[in-house]
């Protein structure tokens, strides 16, 4: 991440930056963040039966979240 915004702030210095790229880069940032997002509330468990995620849960009424 810290080298995409060094990269970034490189190419707006040396060069006019297009449209397109602008799009590209953000495009690719969202989709970052997207898949990020789904894994962080993901019930899915590893072999040693800890969570990757952290799904958003009533802490109250667990019960509740349950279809």
């Amino acid at each position: 991440m810290r080298s995409g915004l060094i990269a970034y702030f490189m190419l707006t210095l040396f060069k006019p930056f297009s449209l397109i790229r602008q799009t590209f880069i953000f495009s690719a940032i969202f989709l970052c963040g997207m898949i990020f997002l789904s894994w962080w509330d993901s019930e899915l468990v590893d072999r040693n039966g800890h969570g990757l995620g952290n799904p958003i849960w009533n802490t109250k009424n667990p019960a509740s979240m349950q279809p």
